[in-house]
């Protein structure tokens, strides 16, 4: 007996955020946590916080370290 999902990818319902003024969709962005800057995609990491004001980054370069104030 092997374990399923309920449902496929294709059967998966998705509803964009929407503004609610205008019925246009909105845009996800995300902005640099000190200088209030947008972050470009291609420059965007995961990573994960090692002490208060310094985080380690993961992913593609492992072992990068990024400070960031928060």
């Amino acid at each position: 007996m092997a374990m399923q999902p309920a449902t496929t990818e294709t059967e998966k319902l998705r509803f964009p955020t929407l503004n609610a003024a205008t019925g246009n969709r909105a845009q996800r962005r995300y902005v640099d946590g000190v200088t209030s800057r947008p972050v470009a995609d291609k420059k965007q990491a995961r990573g994960y916080p090692k002490g208060e004001d310094e985080h380690r980054q993961c992913g593609p370069k492992p072992g990068a370290a990024a400070r960031s104030r928060l």
